[in-house]
């Protein structure tokens, strides 16, 4: 695994990937993470370009990211992707405000899972083709 970092003191532009210096192995995997306790979202994840990730209990599928992976935490994956689901929110509620409603529970549970000492239950499985992402 090659961790690249990049932080601009000057901006404040930072930009953080992960790429997989390993072959692709032969068989891809599928890791579940049953997350019970809330020091469950401090486990490190290591997400390939190639990954997606599900969160069976609100439907949630993340795709593939096409420019790079990624190392962070449990928190961090669910939190990024609330983050990213709010975005155009405000729009989304003048134009489809069932959607946005809809939208509205999903970063809310989101959150709850995200939430250090959260006792929610969530599922989080992480499926990659190329064997290289890894749940801590």
């Amino acid at each position: 695994v090659v961790v690249m970092s990049f932080s601009c003191p000057h901006c404040g532009l930072s930009n953080s990937e992960v790429q997989s210096a390993a072959e692709i192995q032969p068989l891809g995997h599928r890791i579940t993470l049953t997350g019970a306790q809330g020091t469950d979202v401090n486990r490190q994840v290591i997400r390939t370009r190639y990954a997606t990730i599900t969160v069976p209990e609100i439907e949630l599928e993340m795709p593939a990211t096409p420019g790079g992976g990624v190392l962070t935490t449990v928190e961090g994956l669910l939190t990024r992707a609330a983050d990213d689901l709010e975005m155009n929110q405000e729009e989304r509620r003048a134009s489809a405000p069932e959607q946005a409603a809809a939208i509205d529970g999903v970063v809310a549970s989101l959150r709850t899972f995200a939430c250090n000492g959260s006792t929610a239950p969530f599922t989080l499985v992480l499926d990659d083709p190329t064997g290289n992402s890894q749940i801590e």
